[in-house]
């Protein structure tokens, strides 16, 4: 693993953090499996507070981390997937306004008209890429301030999730130009296919890239400064190109994906009702993994972990839980495989 460790690092020393992006430096990092965290000069015992491919405080610094389970066989990929999580640590730095809210998340409106208007706006993006055309660009904006009257909540998300992963995909991407990479010719081929809408956070890193990626190609200033900038990308264009709310009469979409996204969701949660093995009740939830957790009807649903408290006690469930949400303080927690859970 020290190996490991070692060859990533040098990958690491490559790199010129501030052509990546204005003021962005290094942070120090840890690989981590079930057993072993594995720093730079010493290894310790696994702990509760590594999970997930993330940013931790740990000792009194900001640490990215990353679990073995996921590592990847091409080190300068593995490489900018690093440097990724680094980029959080430094918008943490830089004390950023802009990240979204994860319980709004949840409840995002997957309706046919927010759909279909989502995906127009879309394409429009990709139509400005290819084209390099800021007509498209424009009117893809033009789409999305119509949105965020219509459906605020969710495109306030939508926005957040482009400014805080879509510009850390982005500096991954050139940390892999930095390290001779090419960048997959079809990177954005995902967001011509309406099941990747479900859920809204995958689709979101890609247009947050592509909206840097744009700026670059048709030479639309925006602003890089983090510290003090509420402003999402969207917002700053809308207002620097005074741009009027449009909504072209679109026809409506084969909307059947989202009824299979929520049978899937239905089903999943019954599965795992009728599986658990262990119950408890708690007071709150205070951490998910929101790219696999779903609200559906009074229950969240998360496919791998879930963290609730109840007065100063912590745990953490790990695997399929449902909690269900009945509007009281007590919040029933179903689950399974009770081994697997940790109090903290």
């Amino acid at each position: 693993m020290n190996s490991l460790y070692k060859q990533l690092d040098s990958f690491i020393d490559l790199i010129d953090f501030e052509e990546l992006y204005p003021g962005f430096h290094r942070f120090p990092f840890a690989l981590y499996d079930s057993k072993k965290i594995f720093f730079k000069d010493h290894d310790e015992e696994w702990n509760e507070h590594f999970i997930g491919n993330t940013v931790v405080e740990w000792k009194g610094q900001r640490l990215a981390i990353w679990n073995l389970e996921y590592a990847i066989q091409d080190l300068p990929v593995f490489t900018s997937k690093i440097i990724h999580e680094m980029f959080h640590a430094y918008q943490m730095e830089q004390h950023e306004q802009r990240f979204p809210n994860e319980m709004k998340g949840l409840e995002y409106e997957y309706v046919e008209e927010n759909m279909r208007y989502k995906m127009k706006e879309t394409r429009l993006l990709l139509e400005a890429y290819g084209a390099q055309s800021r007509d498209f660009f424009q009117s893809a904006l033009e789409i999305r301030k119509w949105r965020r009257s219509k459906f605020p909540d969710s495109v306030a998300y939508e926005a957040g999730i482009e400014v805080v992963e879509g510009t850390a995909v982005y500096v991954e991407w050139k940390a892999l130009k930095q390290l001779k990479r090419s960048l997959p010719i079809n990177r954005y081929d995902p967001l011509s296919n309406p099941k990747y809408y479900l859920p809204i956070r995958s689709v979101s890193y890609l247009i947050g890239a592509l909206f840097l990626e744009l700026s670059d190609y048709l030479n639309v200033p925006l602003s890089k400064s983090i510290q003090y900038n509420s402003k999402t990308y969207d917002l700053e264009w809308i207002e620097s190109f005074h741009i009027l709310e449009s909504k072209t009469i679109l026809p409506k979409i084969d909307s059947s994906f989202l009824n299979d996204y929520f049978e899937t969701i239905k089903i999943e949660k019954e599965t795992i009702l009728k599986q658990a093995n262990c119950f408890m009740v708690c007071e709150k939830i205070i951490g998910f993994d929101p790219m696999n957790t779903n609200l559906f009807e009074n229950a969240l649903i998360a496919k791998h972990f879930l963290r609730v408290q109840t007065g100063e006690n912590v745990r953490n469930i790990f695997g399929p839980s449902v909690a269900t949400l009945d509007g009281t303080k007590a919040i029933t927690v179903s689950y399974i495989d009770p081994a697997s859970s940790i109090e903290t």
